[in-house]
């Protein structure tokens, strides 16, 4: 038991939370974009994945190497701030920039905005809990999909689309109960591993979902 949730650790990482929600809305709903296929969308793709996975991922290493962090779990409190600060200070320059373009869709911006103020609620908190960033980001998910299943209608854009052949067999409330599935997963994960403690378990779900309704508030 103690593998499965090590290894789901890794698989679940909060770094590749973000582009790979993004790349699943994506496919959902590629015309948001102004695509009929999410492939037409790879540039965009890849600029997110660059500074939310990609830039983020360095920076931890760099620190590693640095000597500024004892291990790449960053188990201690300290060691998160840094990281934390890099993770802003990217989120809010594509947060920016996208901005500036009316064409993006409500959904992604109001997702940008929710993943910057749980990021901010998480850097703040740190102070006094080392709540759990990957419950967070797993709250923050579940909180994003509910939201997009609530607004939208009945139709063939609630499946997720993965080939040009057409809607793929996935529809979105599957997800969503899987997501809530895995959701519990990785949370019960991390109280096997011991990496974190109920509270900051429960904490991370909580400040996650909360952060992605504020998200869609604002962009409402």
């Amino acid at each position: 038991m103690k593998t499965l949730a090590r290894i789901s650790a890794y698989l679940f990482h909060p770094i590749f939370g973000f582009v790979s929600t993004f790349f699943l809305l994506m496919c959902l709903k590629p015309y948001w974009f102004g695509m009929t296929h999410f492939s037409e969308g790879a540039v965009l793709l890849g600029l997110v994945g660059v500074y939310t996975c990609l830039i983020p991922m360095l920076a931890i290493v760099l620190l590693k190497f640095a000597g500024l962090i004892q291990t790449l779990e960053m188990k201690e409190r300290t060691e998160r701030i840094i990281p934390l600060v890099v993770c802003l200070i990217f989120y809010l320059w594509m947060y920016i920039n996208t901005r500036q373009d009316a064409s993006q869709p409500t959904a992604f911006m109001a997702f940008q905005l929710g993943s910057i103020i749980a990021l901010s609620l998480a850097f703040v908190l740190n102070n006094w809990i080392k709540i759990s960033l990957h419950s967070l980001v797993m709250g923050a998910i579940l909180a994003f999909w509910i939201r997009i299943r609530l607004d939208s209608g009945v139709g063939t854009d609630l499946y997720f689309s993965f080939s040009k052949a057409g809607p793929g067999s996935m529809h979105l409330n599957h997800w969503i109960a899987i997501w809530i599935f895995l959701t519990g997963w990785v949370a019960s994960a991390r109280l096997i591993t011991g990496a974190h403690d109920r509270h900051e378990v429960y904490g991370g779900l909580v400040v996650g979902f909360v952060a992605i309704l504020l998200g869609f508030n604002f962009w409402d």
